[in-house]
């Protein structure tokens, strides 16, 4: 994994790392900071679709298509680890164990984008936000970090 990340990037706080029709290049570690992943709807509004914290993954949706599907942009000054996809996807041919890891990565994000689902289609706002809010925790949590604060 050494020889994949080659180079750590800063990124401003309100600046995009993508966005929408980009071309996938590389999927992104997120090693310090936080982004918010989000579409803009055909009358203009923006949606939000996901928010990745350190050690998070940012880029998985451009994988299907060879272009990201969404923007993803800093809520703080962040710092990011590239991988290029090309050379990722290599090295998983030969590392069973990388290719596990790369799955599961991926079912993680399917069964978030189905929770993302569930919640705008079958909850008030008020339970959305006391989803939000639990789901934040626990990542928290997960990290070390308090899961109250």
């Amino acid at each position: 994994m050494d020889a994949l990340v080659v180079q750590r990037f800063k990124v401003k706080k309100g600046a995009a790392l993508f966005r929408t029709g980009d071309p996938l290049r590389s999927l992104y570690t997120v090693r310090t900071g936080s982004f918010k992943t989000g579409i803009v709807s055909v009358d203009g509004r923006e949606q939000v679709t996901g928010f990745q914290l350190s050690g998070d993954m940012l880029g998985l949706d451009a994988i299907s298509d060879d272009a990201h599907a969404c923007t993803a942009v800093a809520l703080e000054d962040s710092e990011v680890c590239p991988i290029h996809f090309a050379h990722l996807e290599s090295l998983a041919r030969n590392l069973p164990s990388l290719q596990h890891n790369l799955t599961r990565l991926l079912s993680r994000e399917i069964v978030q984008d189905h929770t993302l689902l569930m919640l705008m289609g079958n909850m008030s706002s008020d339970e959305r936000l006391a989803a939000f809010l639990l789901n934040l925790s626990q990542r928290f949590s997960s990290r070390g970090y308090s899961a109250r604060h």
